[in-house]
């Protein structure tokens, strides 16, 4: 990574203890790495109990800032032992920079705990005049194999389709004007037998002073 990018991180989250245990900031952390990065701020989550043992599905999305060029490791460690787990990132330049005020506007989630469904949106999010970054992430508690498809708008980062338990997506779109999207999905009917649900979240970014946009870039990054 290169200083001066912001780096977004996804997790999805299939946690079997009983308890709900959310995430909260202090669950993404960096372990490895030679890079050094500004405060890992968590701009997003959805959470909700998927079946009576009971399971519950987390989806969210953690940003920072690289300010120091070199290798990056983040990791999710708020899962109790016997979660499953599912995760990508993404880094982005912008001419104008970023800074901690890079959410632009107020983020979106959802969750759904039908089991056959066949679609999952997060709610609006807007980008202002400027244009800037909408990211989208999604989670999916289910039991067979399915196929993802994201709005056509948006740009599929990262996705996992044919996992048991836990599937998801890493979608992006970037805007050279104003606009106001939700991050939206469709896929094969779920069948979880009666534990299948959907997680979804959404944040938009801004750069710092307005730079629009056009002068944003994405570097692709990993997923897990």
């Amino acid at each position: 990574v290169s200083v001066g990018q912001l780096v977004v991180f996804k997790v999805s989250v299939l946690n079997l203890s009983g308890a709900s245990d959310p995430p909260v900031a202090g669950d993404c952390t960096k372990v490895a790495g030679t890079a050094t990065i500004g405060a890992i701020s968590l701009d997003r989550q959805s959470s909700g109990q998927t079946g009576p043992g009971p399971e519950w599905s987390h989806e969210a999305i953690y940003s920072c800032i690289v300010t120091g060029a070199g290798t990056l490791t983040l990791r999710y460690a708020g899962a109790p032992s016997g979660s499953y787990l599912w995760a990508a990132s993404e880094a982005y330049n912008a001419t104008g920079g970023w800074d901690s005020s890079r959410v632009d506007g107020t983020p979106a989630s959802a969750f759904d705990a039908t089991n056959n469904a066949t679609s999952a949106t997060t709610g609006n999010i807007s980008n202002a005049a400027a244009g800037g970054l909408m990211v989208g992430g999604l989670c999916l508690t289910n039991g067979v194999d399915l196929a993802i498809t994201p709005d056509g708008a948006w740009n599929q980062l990262a996705e996992q389709e044919s996992a048991a338990h836990i599937q998801g997506s890493f979608i992006d779109r970037i805007n050279t004007g104003s606009v106001t999207d939700d991050a939206s999905w469709t896929f094969t009917a779920l069948d979880g037998g009666g534990y299948a649900g959907t997680a979804c979240a959404a944040v938009a970014y801004k750069e710092v002073a307005g730079g629009g946009g056009s002068s944003i870039l994405r570097q692709m990054m990993a997923h897990h």
